[in-house]
């Protein structure tokens, strides 16, 4: 296979003139129904049943927030670039015989040709930990739809939205309770396998920093300010200078997206500001005990800057999707990387065994 064929690529297509077609099918117009579909009066109808469709749903907080984390899911996937398919699942009409099936919300084609139907989850509540929970008959509606489609596997992928953290499980993680079915954060810990879709958790040495030197340092003011132009800027790791390009690249961005706290500090020498530091370090530092620190998941990185790109200062959502680079958290950190000064510890998490 060439790297052509393994590359991720998103597939062009006329998807805003399908769309409004088939919004042309869709919505009722009323006694509009009747006019021919290019008639202006049956046009203004559906613009107008749109307009009116538009503001109840926008207005609706919790429909807003699953969808955008939908999207995130699918950004994460194609940012990790090692599927062969991702493909929206729960699109268009399903005709079925027998009982009733539920359409996942993706099809994907895993590295290894497994065929999974993923339904995704935004799992979000005023407990730190809430619990994810699903209806049986949701449950069996996946597993119908599965069956029927012919994939080999069919998985949930839930956002713990107060954790900035992925799993994706099988059902069998899921625990009975009577009616409905509960997956707890610690069980979809256990039985995570966001590795399948090329999910890494990343590690280094802390501290990580970046200075950025004045050009010129100038005085500071009565009120304490100064005008600052940067000159140069160094990134350092654990007291190490990171000279390489690579690495500062892969540095800066587990600095802006992984999980640890920022610091910033004015440097002034002589009464001159002479540099700005930000300085990114975990709150409890394991470095001691095993030589370094967690920074957080690929997925949980994409995560974080999706979060800053589509939402608010308070939370509301501002946006339902981003543009995505396939590919782009896979070759963040090159196959066989051996850094010089920005140490890194790659894990793949397997499931438990009984996830």
């Amino acid at each position: 296979m060439n790297e052509e064929q393994t590359l991720l690529h998103r597939l062009d297509r006329s998807q805003t003139e399908l769309d409004l077609l088939d919004l042309l099918t869709r919505i009722d117009t009323g006694d509009a129904s009747d006019l021919p579909v290019t008639h202006r009066d049956r046009v203004d109808s559906i613009a107008s049943a749109l307009r009116g469709g538009m503001a109840s749903v926008l207005g609706k907080e919790s429909i807003l927030h699953g969808w955008r984390v939908q999207n995130l899911f699918a950004e994460v996937v194609a940012a990790l670039g090692t599927v062969q398919l991702l493909k929206s699942e729960d699109v268009g009409d399903c005709y079925f015989s027998g009982a009733k099936p539920k359409p996942a919300d993706f099809r994907i084609r895993s590295a290894d040709g497994r065929l999974m139907l993923t339904e995704v989850k935004n799992v979000y509540g005023r407990h730190r930990l809430p619990s994810l929970v699903l209806s049986q008959g949701e449950l069996q509606g996946l597993n119908r739809y599965a069956s029927l489609a012919g994939a080999d596997d069919v998985t949930v992928a839930a956002y713990w939205a107060n954790l900035n953290l992925w799993t994706l499980v099988s059902l069998a993680a899921f625990s009975p309770d009577g009616d409905r079915s509960v997956l707890t954060v610690s069980d979809a810990m256990k039985g995570n396998r966001m590795a399948e879709l090329g999910d890494l958790h990343i590690g280094t040495k802390s501290p990580l920093t970046l200075t950025m030197q004045a050009d010129d340092p100038k005085p500071l003011n009565e009120a304490g300010e100064a005008a600052f132009t940067v000159g140069s800027v160094e990134i350092h790791c654990d007291g190490h200078l990171i000279p390489d390009e690579q690495e500062q690249r892969i540095a800066i961005q587990l600095m802006l997206h992984g999980n640890w706290s920022a610091e910033e500090e004015a440097i002034v020498e002589d009464g001159r500001l002479a540099a700005i530091r930000f300085t990114c370090s975990p709150e409890v530092s394991d470095q001691e005990r095993q030589g370094f620190d967690f920074v957080g998941s690929l997925s949980s990185m994409y995560s974080a800057g999706f979060n800053h790109r589509t939402l608010g200062e308070d939370g509301a959502v501002r946006e339902l999707a981003s543009s995505v680079s396939p590919g782009s958290l896979g070759t963040l950190i090159p196959e066989g990387y051996s850094g010089e000064a920005l140490p890194l510890w790659r894990f793949k998490q397997q499931p438990g065994s009984g996830s």
